[in-house]
C-alpha cells in the first residue's frame, strides 16, 4: 500500500539473500489495486480522523477543554501515524507527534515544514503549556486516593 507498493516490483529485484531460509513472498498487486487499496485505506483513515475533530469540536462546545485536547491530539496523532504508513510502509508507536514529525522530516519535505523554525516551536509551546496545565489539574482532581 502506498508509495513503497508502487516503486517495488519484483521482476525488477537484483539481489536476493542466497542463505535465506524463509522465502520472500510478497503479494502480486496490479498498480491500479495498489492504488485502490491505498484510496480505500486513506478514506478509512479520513473517517476516523474527522470523528476525533468533531469530538474535539463537541467537547470544546461543552468548555471540556481536557477532552478536547485529547481529541486534537488523538486527530494529529492519526494523521501522522497515517501519512507515516503511506510514505514508509510502517508506522512507529509512538504519542509524540514532535517526535513522529521529526521521523517524517527526513521523507517529506512538506511534512518537515509543520515545525520548521525556532519561532513557530515557541508558539507552539506557548498554546500547549494552558492546554496541558488544565489537562494536569483534571486528571489531578479525578485521581482518588484511598
Amino acid at each position: 500500500m502506498g508509495r513503497t507498493s508502487l516503486i517495488y516490483q519484483s521482476e525488477n529485484r537484483i539481489y536476493q539473500n542466497p542463505a535465506q531460509e524463509i522465502p520472500l513472498v510478497l503479494p502480486q498487486y496490479t498498480p491500479a489495486e495498489v492504488i485502490e487499496r491505498t484510496r480505500s485505506y486513506i478514506d478509512q483513515e479520513k473517517s476516523k480522523i474527522r470523528s476525533f475533530i468533531d469530538g474535539h469540536f463537541f467537547y470544546l462546545d461543552s468548555n471540556n477543554h481536557a477532552h478536547a485536547a485529547f481529541m486534537l491530539h488523538q486527530a494529529i496523532e492519526l494523521s501522522l501515524r497515517t501519512a507515516e504508513k503511506l510514505l514508509l510502509n510502517d508506522e512507529r508507536k509512538s504519542h509524540s507527534l514532535r517526535g513522529t514529525i521529526a521521523h517524517l522530516k527526513t521523507f517529506d519535505a512538506k511534512l518537515a515544514k509543520l515545525i520548521d523554525s525556532e519561532e513557530e516551536k515557541k508558539h507552539l509551546k506557548r498554546l500547549m503549556r494552558p492546554m496541558l496545565v488544565i489537562v494536569t489539574i483534571k486528571i489531578i482532581r479525578s485521581t482518588k486516593v484511598y
